[in-house]
């Protein structure tokens, strides 16, 4: 609703309180539908109450069960610093989801940053069994490969350079 782009917009000017009145009205007038809680969760993210808004998320998520909402879940999460939290929701999403390379790299980018390699790479092997050319997988894959000492590192990562010549990055 136009409301709830209004909100955004206050929320994006700095006016979390008129974004939070906003929200709370659309869940008032509302209840079923998750664009005021989305509202919510944002303006508690955006005050830093990383708690409350993945909260918020949560209870969102729960009753509609899509990318977008666990995507924003999760990255509260990782600002309220509850790494295992998201894993857990990404590995029952991979569950439902197998053939999912947005949740999969997802997963395996929070497996290695949470040093566990061996599980990280298994997520980047199912992208590249899925898209054998996915650049992010391979980057990954030869990177997380490089951390264990594996020589698969070397061909991984000319593959991925091939892939994005003009990437720094890779």
């Amino acid at each position: 609703p136009v409301r709830a782009a209004l909100g955004a917009v206050e929320l994006r000017r700095g006016a979390s309180d008129a974004a939070l009145a906003i929200a709370k009205g659309l869940q008032s007038e509302f209840p079923t539908e998750r664009q005021g809680y989305l509202l919510e969760a944002h303006v508690e993210i955006a005050r830093r109450r990383y708690d409350e808004g993945a909260a918020v998320l949560r209870g969102v998520y729960d009753k509609e069960p899509l990318w977008p909402i666990l995507a924003d879940l999760i990255a509260a999460l990782q600002l309220a610093d509850r790494p295992e939290e998201s894993i857990g929701l990404l590995e029952s999403w991979i569950a439902r989801e197998p053939s999912d390379i947005r949740g999969r790299l997802a997963l395996g980018a929070l497996l290695q940053a949470a040093g566990r390699l061996s599980d990280a790479v298994v997520q980047y092997e199912a992208v590249l069994a899925i898209d054998e050319g996915n650049v992010v997988a391979l980057n990954n894959a030869a990177w997380t490969y490089h951390l264990q000492g594996d020589p698969r590192a070397l061909g991984l990562a000319e593959l991925a350079r091939a892939g994005a010549p003009e990437q720094p990055a890779v």
